[in-house]
């Protein structure tokens, strides 16, 4: 008995040591540096009444080794290629149910340097072809095994570097008669079959009764996220306070990336930002009753994202900042977790209108007017509640969507 107390003793001690030795790298609220890049257009699509393709909603943009680019239409599903000079070369997605084909499909992404990976919702698939077009093979995403064979899983975006995959999506399960519904974030092997998961939680909302939002408790971590160098997973943990926790495919913590991050109280103006921020759609079906809990201070940390081997982080202060300036500002760290500088790029996008796609090496998309393209595919019957209140949200005639390439001025 006294051996089996001491073993078990021993266990919680070395739990603890082994907690205590997680590295935490600490970072001051004030950037090292401040510097600001230049960028400059290099050609634009979609304007021109002549060209041989009809964009409808980009929502994605890859570029390969060679320096070709691909734009992922969401409304048409297909992905058109274009020259690094700006010149439509062709689409390589064939529509339909088949093997190789797309239907329905809102992601694509680089399975390797000359793979591409789409991620079909209906059917459900993960269909992969070559550059040119041509179907390679096709695979379906499947649950860790002790969640049982008759749960579904669906992946909504994924990232592949370095032979590691990891993709964010939604867990469907039925309980009590009805479907439920958790967001998850997962490494996969190259089967697609789930290795592990890295947070989980409900998601959705029941429009069949009245609906209440409350922002910090819908707060998803995992949410936010990036994929670095050797499978290494950065992941933010906490609402408010600076933190980011960076993992191995196993899950195990490898580090930790702390900030000096004073609380910053939201303006009356900014709180109703916030609110209506939440936008719940349907086609012609009456919105229930919402009521709303704004949280009085904004998440610390918005987004993540790999770019060059460096991890840009976007923070209520760097957005807030951007809208100030009409600039692009991020926080830059190295691989290990250092804060380098405070990056302003000055590329002309609007944030209520436009989206940016950084492709790495200094090169970035724009997508003009992507939410009024939003928008115009939803259809006359789509209502929407912005804040309190159901209305229909008017078209835009004069908004035409155009894709312009930006890249670092010499």
């Amino acid at each position: 008995m006294m051996r089996e107390i001491w073993i078990a003793g021993f266990v919680m001690l070395f739990a603890v040591v082994a907690l205590a030795e997680i590295p935490v790298i600490d970072n001051p609220l004030v950037p090292p540096a401040e510097r600001t890049v230049e960028m400059e257009e290099v050609w634009r699509i979609g304007d021109n009444e002549g060209e041989e393709f009809i964009f409808g909603v980009i929502g994605g943009v890859l570029s390969d080794e060679a320096g070709n680019f691909y734009l992922l239409d969401t409304q048409l599903s297909e992905v058109f290629k274009f020259s690094s000079g700006g010149q439509y070369q062709k689409s390589i997605t064939q529509k339909g149910e088949g093997p190789g084909e797309i239907s329905l499909c809102y992601f694509c992404g680089l399975w390797d340097q000359d793979i591409m990976a789409c991620l079909n919702i209906s059917p459900e698939a993960v269909v992969r072809f070559d550059l040119e077009g041509t179907p390679l093979s096709q695979l379906k995403a499947t649950p860790l095994p002790d969640l049982g064979s008759e749960e579904t899983i669906s992946v909504y975006s994924f990232s592949r570097r370095d032979g590691f995959i990891v993709g964010y999506g939604q867990h469907f399960f039925f309980a009590e008669g009805e479907m439920s519904q958790i967001s998850f974030l997962s490494t996969f092997d190259d089967d697609m079959d789930e290795i592990f998961r890295y947070g989980q939680q409900p998601t959705g909302y029941n429009f069949r009764k009245p609906i209440t939002v409350n922002e910090e408790k819908d707060f998803i971590a995992h949410t936010r996220w990036a994929l670095g160098l050797g499978g290494e997973v950065y992941l933010v943990p906490d609402r408010t306070g600076f933190l980011i926790e960076v993992r191995d495919p196993q899950g195990t913590v490898l580090r930790k990336i702390q900030r000096e991050w004073p609380l910053e109280k939201r303006s009356k103006e900014e709180k109703q930002e916030a609110k209506n921020g939440y936008q719940f759609s349907t086609n012609g079906m009456d919105i229930p009753d919402i009521s709303y809990r704004i949280s009085d201070y904004p998440p610390s940390i918005q987004n993540l994202n790999w770019v060059d081997d460096q991890l840009w982080v976007a923070t209520s202060r760097t957005i807030k900042k951007s809208k100030e300036t009409q600039t692009y500002v991020v926080d830059v760290f190295n691989q290990e977790g250092t804060l380098l500088e405070e990056r302003t790029y000055r590329i002309p996008f609007d944030r209520e209108k436009d989206e940016v796609h950084w492709l790495g090496k200094g090169r970035a998309i724009v997508v003009k007017n992507i939410h009024s393209a939003m928008i115009a595919a939803q259809g006359s019957e789509l209502k929407v509640q912005v804040g309190e209140g159901s209305q229909k949200i008017p078209e835009e005639e004069d908004s035409i969507l155009e894709v312009v390439l930006y890249q670092i001025k010499n």
